[in-house]
């Protein structure tokens, strides 16, 4: 639902955009166009990574969601997994700026529920995901909340930490913009 409603408030505004995204997305065939597909499985080919790079080249925006799977509840907390650093790798190779946001809410107690067994009993797929959209659906007349930053400068990510770093940095920022607007 997060894609959904990002993709839905970018398009919006800017009317073209690309959604990094991995090749699920592909089995929508409204979202083919706008999807630059990521491996999230395996090796990267070499032909996404291309795309990729012409993605992140251009002057359109670009949608990411940089932990690079659904939040799931952490030491009592519903969140992300450390984040990625391709987005500032990329921020920074391409000079483009971060525009970090928060969408309020979270999967079902069912979503998480499975997620917990399923690691318990030693399963490694991914069951919960068969559960997207029912946990989708079940929002219907649901009002969702995103609270949108302000753009982050490429040039704030200096050599003064890693790119790894740097994307643990907009990660915890994100999560002060959930109680309000905060600065970087």
């Amino acid at each position: 639902l997060d894609g959904l409603v990002l993709t839905k408030t970018v398009s919006d505004k800017y009317g073209t955009f690309k959604a990094i995204g991995n090749e699920a997305f592909m089995f929508m065939p409204q979202m083919r166009p706008v999807t630059a597909v990521v491996n999230v499985y395996g090796q990267t080919s070499r032909e996404y990574v291309l795309a990729l790079d012409k993605v992140y080249a251009s002057n359109v925006p670009i949608t990411h969601f940089p932990a690079g799977e659904v939040s799931r509840r952490n030491n009592g907390k519903i969140q992300d997994i450390e984040w990625q650093k391709s987005m500032i790798t990329k921020a920074i190779a391409h000079k483009r700026n971060i525009v970090p946001f928060y969408i309020h809410g979270s999967n079902s107690k069912l979503f998480h529920f499975i997620n917990r067994a399923r690691k318990l009993v030693g399963i490694k797929a991914n069951l919960e995901l068969a559960l997207l959209p029912h946990e989708m659906f079940n929002k219907n007349d649901r009002i969702v909340k995103v609270r949108i930053g302000k753009a982050i400068s490429w040039e704030k990510f200096d050599k003064s930490k890693s790119h790894k770093e740097w994307a643990q940095e907009v990660r915890n920022y994100v999560y002060k913009l959930k109680d309000g607007d905060v600065e970087f």
